[in-house]
């Protein structure tokens, strides 16, 4: 077991609005954190057709990133996900790390501070997939969890699966903007209406846009942001 004293970070999902928001991310420093960049190798900007993307697409936005890229399958999302998780899975068995966020390309990443509890993992107040984060060993168990469950065998949702393992058996915190990490998903209809003034107003301007709801007209696909989320009964 290699000991890093750094933050592991890792980042799944399609490309989408990787470059718009990935430079605003508060990891980008090599000296303290580690990135990871899962991504099928193709994405789809709202409706237009699938465009391939490729390692070059990720590293000139951060250099430092270690990338790895998969074949798109729009169908198996369930898959997808327990793909994800094993790799970091397989990452977290040979390196211990301080802490481990898990986070999605497409969406913020706030980092007001690293303090975390020994004994909590922290996530995304929507109840999504968003966001997860804690110290090393609990982060660990919670992942190692997730692998061993085999959501393709029953008909629920992989997300609800992951929050419902979460709460079981976690006692989880539930983000807000004042907690030490905060995500919310920056979706292709947001860029052509979120404007700020410089790299230091990013955040705060964000938050108010966010909250204001003027991104979530254009379509009924975003509306799903802000659904009340049903935790399934897993027995």
């Amino acid at each position: 077991m290699k000991k890093i004293n750094k933050t592991v970070v890792f980042i799944f999902g399609e490309y989408r609005t990787f470059n718009y928001i990935a430079p605003y991310w508060d990891c980008l420093d090599k000296d303290k954190f580690d990135i990871f960049i899962f991504s099928p190798n193709k994405t789809r900007w709202l409706y237009e057709n699938l465009r391939t993307v490729s390692v070059d697409d990720f590293t000139k936005v951060i250099p430092h990133a270690n990338i790895k890229l998969h074949s798109y399958d729009a169908k198996n999302n369930d898959n997808k996900f327990l793909y994800y998780w094993k790799e970091f899975k397989n990452i977290l068995e040979f390196n211990e790390y301080k802490n481990v966020i898990i986070s999605r390309i497409d969406s913020t990443l706030f980092i007001n501070n690293l303090e975390f509890s020994e004994n909590n993992i922290y996530s995304d107040e929507k109840g999504l997939d968003c966001l997860f984060y804690g110290k090393y060993n609990i982060m660990k168990r919670y992942i190692n969890d997730f692998c061993a469950y085999n959501p393709l065998k029953k008909d629920i949702p992989v997300d609800n699966i992951m929050t419902e393992i979460l709460i079981k058996k976690y006692n989880p915190i539930f983000s807000k903007y004042t907690n030490p990490i905060f995500s919310v998903f920056y979706r292709e209809n947001m860029v052509s209406k979120f404007e700020f003034k410089s790299k230091n107003d990013f955040k705060s301007s964000f938050i108010d846009f966010y909250e204001s709801g003027k991104w979530e007209n254009d379509n009924k696909e975003f509306q799903a942001i802000k659904m009340v989320f049903q935790r399934p009964n897993m027995q």
